[in-house]
């Protein structure tokens, strides 16, 4: 009788420790993210304007409206990765919803703008896109992160538990290999119409990979799906990015 006793009390003894496990807290979003966002757009555009001397530079056609909104959406992206990095340093895994791999998706053509505007200032060469040291430079830091990209998407379509998410991710896997492709119809192929086909055969599958992505998020919506706040900026970047690269494409190949 004494021991039983002597076990409850060794039980409720307050010199005991007991381990509590406090999970982290995912962050509202707040003033502070939108003063963020602001900074990060800003900090974009300064970078552009002063390695390209005040103007939109040779990645926008000169024209200030794409220059513009595509500076929207890679500071939008900065700011979607700072958070991302936020939340890792706070205990949350780097990946956890479809808009998060969308959004690494969309920091692959942020890394590519900033690292192409470096190399024309460094490199300060007219032919630029030509087959000189400086062209060819630029062409396998293209390919490589689109490799990078596509591994991305891959790697997305394998982690994520949705099927319909899988599937998107899958096409844009494809949307973003065909740019490949087209690199290698430009450098090998010697009739301009083939050149031409691929061209616009890699743009309409990206509108694909558009369409796809619009409709699996429409799904989540009228199905209640509950994501963060992450989430649905990366899918709203992922999604500017894309619609804007195909609407200049089609402004140029037929307005322009």
């Amino acid at each position: 009788m004494k021991s039983m006793d002597l076990e409850g009390a060794s039980r409720q003894s307050p010199f005991v420790e007991a381990t509590v496990v406090v999970e982290p807290q995912e962050s509202r979003l707040s003033i502070m993210h939108l003063i963020l966002w602001m900074a990060c757009v800003a900090l974009y555009f300064s970078f552009v304007r002063i390695t390209n001397d005040g103007g939109p530079g040779i990645f926008y056609g000169h024209s200030d409206i794409l220059w513009i909104l595509t500076g929207l959406g890679l500071g939008t992206t900065l700011t979607g990765l700072v958070a991302i990095a936020s939340r890792w340093l706070r205990g949350f895994s780097l990946t956890k919803d479809p808009g998060d791999y969308l959004l690494l998706s969309s920091g692959t053509s942020l890394v590519f703008s900033v690292v192409g505007q470096v190399m024309i200032v460094l490199l300060i060469v007219r032919d630029f896109f030509q087959y000189s040291p400086a062209g060819l430079l630029s062409i396998a830091v293209y390919v490589v992160l689109h490799l990078v990209n596509i591994l991305i998407l891959l790697f997305a379509a394998v982690q994520v538990t949705s099927r319909r998410w899988r599937v998107s991710f899958l096409v844009g896997a494809i949307a973003a290999a065909c740019p490949l492709f087209t690199v290698t119809l430009i450098a090998f192929a010697k009739i301009q119409a083939i050149r031409d086909v691929g061209i616009i055969s890699s743009q309409f599958v990206s509108l694909i990979a558009i369409v796809v992505v619009t409709v699996v998020v429409l799904m989540d919506i009228r199905g209640h799906e509950r994501y963060p706040w992450q989430h649905w900026l990366g899918v709203g970047a992922w999604l500017w990015l894309n619609t804007i690269s195909f609407g200049s494409f089609m402004y140029w190949m037929f307005w322009f």
